[in-house]
Order: C-alpha cells, then sequence, then structure tokens
C-alpha cells in the first residue's frame, strides 16, 4: 500500500512511499448525492475528523497544547474565518500542534504561494476535498449495511443497494486519483508535488488498474465479465471481475447461449431471476474489490483535511487584504535568540460580521493595532488597567500570532519578528469546576501549576486576571511566585492584572527583566473612555466603579430601576423598603 502524503509536514518522496472544471461523478450522481446528503445530518463528519486527527502524525517537535486552543479562541476562527466545510475539528487540532521547526513552516509557505498563484487549482483541490468527503461518507454508509451480514447472505434487493454504494465509492476514487495527478502535475512545491507523485504510483498499481478498467466497462461499456465459483451444495461461493489478460467468456458463446434462450420463449426469466441474479453477483464482484481497495482510499480520504488547511489559509489572507488590514510573513529565528518583536497587531476577532447569503466576512469598528516585544532582557511584561479596556484581547491577538505564524498562515500585524517558541501556556478565568467539586481558586492553582511545571526558557505564557477566584489581597503572594518561576524559567510572560500591587512589586527591583504596562483611558469627570492602547506604565487603579456605573450599576440606578418597577405594579409597594444614602 501507499502511504498518503503529508501536506503538513515535509517528507521527501521515497519516506511517504515507504510510510479547468474537474469531470466528478458526486456532483451528477443523485444516489451518491442522497446518501452524502444523509451523512451530513449524521456523524459521518465527525468519523472523518476522528480518522484525520488519527492521521495527523508530525515528525518534527510541535506545540503540545492544555489549554490555549480554547482561551484563543481557535474554534471561532476556524469556525468563522477557515471555515472549512468537513475539517473544523482537524483543523483545530492541527492549528494547536503547530511545528517547532523553521523548515517546516517554509516547506508550507511553499504550498501556500503555489495556491495563491493559481487560483484555478484551489478551486480544482476543493471539488476533488467534496469528492473524498462523499467518497468518506459512503464507506460509512457501507459499513452500517455490513454490519450485521455480507452481502452474500443479503437478499436481493438489499444486495443491490450495497452495489450501488460500492460503485459510487470505486467510480469517485478512480476519478479524484486521476483528477489529482492532472490537476498537480506541474506543480513546484515539494508537498503538492509530493501528491501529484502519490497519485502517479497509485495509478500504476495492479489493484488500481483493475478497478478502473471494470468501473469504465461498467459505465462505459455496459459489459462486465464474472467468474463464478459454485461450491457442492450449488451455492455462489464467489463472484469475481474477470480482468483483461484473464480467461475471459467467448463472446460468440455468449451471444449464440442468448440466441436459444430467447428461441425458447424464456425471456421472462432472462428479465427477472437471471437479470437479478446478475446484480447480485455484481454486487460480490464489486464489494470484494472495496474491501481489497479499502485501505488505499482511506489514505487518499486523508487529503481531505490537508486541502482544506491550504484552502483555509489563503481565505485567511484574503480576509485580511479585502478588509485593508495587514497581513505579513512572519521573520523567524532561531528558539535560542528568545527575542519577539510584533508591531501594530490587529485583533480581527473583536468586531466582524459573516454574511449567511454570500459568505463574506466583513470586519468593521476601528481595531486599535497594539505592539509586543520581548527578548531574554525583558522577558516579563505586566498589563494593568480598567476592565473592560481590552487586556485579554491583547494577550489572545499577541497568542494567535503565533500559532498561525508558526503554522504557516500569514498574521494581522504590520510586522513580526519573532524566535521559535516551543509552547504557549494560557491561564485564563474560567467558573467553578462542578464536575470535580473544586472552586475557583482551587482550580486557577491547579491550572497554572501545571502549565509552570511544562514551561521552559522558549515557551511563551499569557496568564490573564490570576487571582480572580480568591482575595485580590491574598492573591499577591501566589501571583509573586508565579511571576518569580517565570523570572527563574526565563519564559516570555503576558499577564494582565488587576492587582495593582503586584505593579508596584514590579519596580522594587526583585524581577529586573519586568516592565509595567497599561491599557490607556481617559477619564473625563468619571465618565472613562476606552482608546484600547497598550502602552508602558502602570495604570494603578481598575476604574472598576466608574465602570458598573457607565453599564448601569450604581445606588442611583437602583433606585431608579425600583422606582420604575413600582410605577409598574411589578412590585408591592408595602414590602419595598425606603432608600437611603450610603456610606462608602
Amino acid at each position: 500500500m501507499i502511504s498518503q502524503p503529508d501536506l503538513l509536514f515535509r517528507k521527501s518522496i521515497e519516506n511517504v512511499l515507504e510510510e479547468e472544471n474537474l469531470q466528478l461523478s458526486h456532483v451528477a450522481d443523485e444516489k451518491a448525492r442522497d446518501i452524502f446528503s444523509k451523512a451530513k445530518k449524521e456523524d459521518y463528519i465527525e468519523q472523518l475528523n476522528d480518522d484525520l486527527i488519527r492521521g495527523f502524525k508530525p515528525n518534527v517537535p510541535t506545540f503540545q497544547p492544555i489549554s490555549f486552543p480554547k482561551d484563543l479562541g481557535l474554534d471561532v476562527l476556524v469556525r468563522d474565518f477557515l471555515r472549512p466545510k468537513y475539517s473544523s475539528p482537524f483543523l483545530c487540532y492541527a492549528l494547536a500542534r503547530a511545528p517547532i521547526d523553521i523548515p517546516t513552516i517554509m516547506y508550507r509557505w511553499e504550498i501556500l504561494d503555489e495556491l495563491q498563484e493559481n487560483a484555478g487549482k484551489i478551486g480544482q483541490l476543493d471539488q476533488i476535498a467534496n469528492q473524498l468527503a462523499n467518497i468518506n461518507a459512503l464507506m460509512n454508509e457501507r459499513s452500517r449495511k455490513l454490519w450485521f451480514r455480507s452481502v452474500k447472505e443479503m437478499l436481493v434487493p438489499a444486495a443491490i443497494k450495497v452495489l450501488e454504494i460500492d460503485l459510487a465509492i470505486l467510480r469517485q476514487y478512480v476519478e479524484s486519483i486521476n483528477a489529482l495527478e492532472h490537476v498537480l502535475k506541474n506543480s513546484n512545491s515539494r508537498g503538492l508535488a509530493s501528491v501529484h507523485e502519490y497519485a502517479t504510483r497509485v495509478q500504476k498499481t495492479e489493484e488500481f488498474k483493475l478497478i478502473s478498467e471494470m468501473v469504465d466497462n461498467y459505465f462505459n461499456c455496459r459489459y462486465v465479465e464474472l467468474g463464478v465459483t459454485i461450491n457442492a451444495s450449488e451455492e455462489v461461493e464467489k463472484s469475481d471481475y474477470l480482468a483483461v489478460g484473464q480467461n475471459r467468456l467467448d463472446r460468440r458463446l455468449l451471444f449464440k447461449t442468448l440466441a436459444k434462450i430467447k428461441g425458447h420463449g424464456l425471456d421472462s426469466i432472462l428479465d427477472n431471476e437471471i437479470v437479478m441474479s446478475y446484480k447480485k453477483l455484481l454486487a460480490l464482484a464489486f464489494d470484494k474489490l472495496v474491501d481489497q481497495a479499502a485501505g488505499q482510499v482511506k489514505n487518499t480520504l486523508g487529503l481531505v483535511g490537508d486541502i482544506e488547511f491550504y484552502i483555509g489559509a489563503v481565505r485567511f489572507k484574503e480576509i485580511l487584504t479585502s478588509n485593508n488590514l495587514p497581513a505579513q510573513r512572519p521573520e523567524f529565528s532561531a528558539m535560542e535568540e528568545r527575542k519577539h518583536s510584533i508591531i501594530d497587531m490587529h485583533h480581527i476577532m473583536m468586531e466582524y460580521d459573516l454574511n449567511s447569503f454570500s459568505n463574506k466576512l466583513t470586519v468593521y469598528g476601528k481595531i486599535v493595532p497594539n505592539s509586543f516585544h520581548v527578548d531574554p532582557g525583558s522577558n516579563i511584561i505586566m498589563v494593568t488597567g480598567p476592565n473592560n479596556g481590552g487586556k485579554t484581547r491583547y494577550s489572545t491577538g499577541i497568542g494567535l500570532v503565533f500559532v498561525l505564524g508558526q503554522s504557516g498562515y500569514y498574521v494581522p500585524a504590520i510586522s513580526a519578528k519573532l524566535s521559535i517558541v516551543d509552547n504557549i501556556f494560557t491561564h485564563f478565568v474560567s467558573g467553578d469546576d462542578a464536575d470535580n467539586k473544586r472552586g475557583r481558586w482551587v482550580d486557577e492553582v491547579t491550572r497554572i501549576n501545571k502549565n509552570l511545571a511544562g514551561m521552559t526558557p522558549y515557551s511563551l505564557s499569557l496568564i490573564d486576571d490570576f487571582g480572580s477566584g480568591t482575595n485580590y489581597l491574598e492573591a499577591r503572594v501566589p501571583a509573586l511566585n508565579v511571576i518569580y518561576t517565570h523570572y527563574r524559567l526565563g519564559t516570555a510572560l503576558l499577564m494582565n492584572s488587576h492587582l495593582h500591587q503586584l505593579a508596584e512589586d514590579m519596580e522594587n527591583g526583585n524581577f529586573p527583566t519586568a516592565s509595567n504596562w497599561q491599557v490607556q483611558v481617559e477619564d473625563n469627570q468619571g465618565k472613562i473612555k476606552y482608546n484600547f492602547k497598550v502602552v508602558p506604565g502602570r495604570a494603578g487603579r481598575s476604574f472598576a466603579q466608574n465602570v458598573a456605573e457607565q453599564h448601569g450599576l450604581s445606588k442611583d440606578g437602583a433606585d431608579r430601576m425600583i422606582a420604575k418597577r413600582i410605577e409598574k405594579g411589578e412590585l408591592p409597594i408595602a414590602l419595598i423598603k425606603p432608600a437611603f444614602e450610603l456610606k462608602y
């Protein structure tokens, strides 16, 4: 069996072998289309992604995610921006396991460059991915029908149903391999060239030649010869397709036999019992062929995720450029340098609209760009500022630049000079863990300890509001211990906090590689105006009361709300206590 080529990780053609509108019939095959339509509503897409994830076998080190896929919103990024038809879970999985290897990133760049230069090739690969996904649905439907009994044990009508599926599988498989060979014939990237080589090698196998001939004979010549084995009980033991070069029935003898049958007035037998039996024999023969080819077919289905990975990359860049946002390819250096400089990062997941009719994504509102600079002499950044001021968005935006960049995608920034990071660790606020019967503070400590135990000097750590699960004053010492660990390890840390004492601690000399940053706001007589810009310095306060009042939570707001409800008759006035002046 020829192993599936890998478009996400570099493998030479030798390694792989060791281990125009396309005329694809899934569009016109009504029965196959009906099965696929039904399959979408069931769990066949889930099964496809399970298979894709099981087949994800990097040959270089990758990220080993703990919580960053969820914290950074990779599922939303994939769903709304990359928009794969079939492989969303796989794309989330693959992005979360970006390579820690510059040559692999450059290997992906080659493929992406070739596809961006040839829009027609992208469209053709998309058609092939559609057909491969259709084959996957057919394979699963076939397995479901064969779950309790084999074709040999089935009644003729049931066997004919399986025959229809088998015919569609084999026909679409042959078309897909031939299409891959044709579309990628002159590919100049190593990845796409390896897929072309894969298709060519498959075409040369005796198994594929046999399938191609049988499919052609059935659909075009309308003539298939079978070799039938009968056992001692006069039961059909097996039915095999007689390929070119094998002993085939003498055509003249066949015609004489048919003439003799017609001469004896046996047309009804020929039209009914013989025809039905012939269908059963065909079902046996084609089913055997599908069983024999199943391994190679499933290998080919693995290309669906890879193809959609790159279609998503092309789509992502188009979204950036069509919305007049920067789209840059990062400039990478060895992880040992530990220098990261991102200029004017744009967090595109702030405000956007996905039109359900045109399928066009529009980023609206003004995105405030922010920068990020760390190196071994300044590896700890503490960000303070008001609630809802953009601290969390800043952290997730920076994290996404690293994930997308090391995955081979363009990033939404004016420039990005990054040393490779070996993993990304995130610690964002989560609710009480009801399943494990532990509160937020225990959950915070447990999660942060797990992160710290995996960090190296080459990692990126993003911490958002550590200590929110307990009293802020009591959280200060544990938070200092977290910073202390990062300082000793040399891990790049971006930490958001409302612990303003912690920001003061950054300036006492214990952590010479730490610096304070703040989210700028304008305080106009208690009215807070955000500008979402991250600048040097510490905020000193979080403006919690001001923010709460602007959102309607105040004593005066409570008095007005109660008065309105009494006026509307929603509250019994006799039970409502009078308003009074609060002493703060």
